[in-house]
């Protein structure tokens, strides 16, 4: 069987698109752009997530929810900031945010564990603590946590999925982490 010139460059550039999606994720051909200007921040997610609406607290913050299934709340992704306030820094900004999930998850009888202390990372440059938590009550969700500060801002990114699905969804977390950029 004889292949023509044109059908064949056609399979090429196909495969060679295919292959630059899956294995560069953080092209913005294969993802879809969060830029977030007031707080100086953006982030790639992947095409097929939707993004809900930006939420102001009362505080001034922020939350940003994304989910792989709008019919769904899991796998999600929420980013968040916070003040670190009174911390000193981000691993002991950490500790009282798990010491303070622990006591909330307690008042509703859910029982907290943590699977992977928390530890310095760095991405692009940046510095940030990252740890994993499983959350066991009716349903077990597990959770994996970066936390990056800029000047007295905490940015937080929170994976979440069902335990038995974690696993299958921490890739797509890591890939939005790993596209994570501070500016001024």
């Amino acid at each position: 069987m004889r292949i023509k010139k044109s059908s064949m460059r056609f399979i090429v550039w196909v495969l060679f698109i295919s292959f630059y999606c899956i294995s560069f994720l953080g092209v913005a051909s294969c993802q879809e752009l969060y830029i977030n200007k007031h707080f100086g921040f953006e982030m790639q997610y992947p095409k097929g997530w939707s993004e809900s609406k930006e939420t102001q607290l009362e505080d001034g913050s922020i939350q940003v929810y994304f989910s792989k299934d709008k019919a769904k709340s899991t796998p999600g992704l929420i980013v968040s900031t916070d003040s670190l306030g009174n911390f000193e820094n981000y691993l002991e900004y950490t500790n009282f945010v798990i010491g303070r999930l622990r006591e909330v998850y307690a008042k509703a009888n859910l029982q907290m564990k943590v699977l992977a202390e928390p530890r310095e990372v760095e991405i692009h440059g940046l510095r940030c603590i990252r740890y994993i938590y499983e959350v066991s009550g009716p349903v077990t969700m597990k959770y994996i946590e970066y936390r990056f500060i800029r000047r007295s801002a905490v940015f937080s990114i929170t994976g979440f999925d069902r335990a038995v699905n974690f696993d299958n969804s921490i890739n797509d977390f890591e890939k939005m982490v790993a596209s994570f950029k501070l500016y001024d």
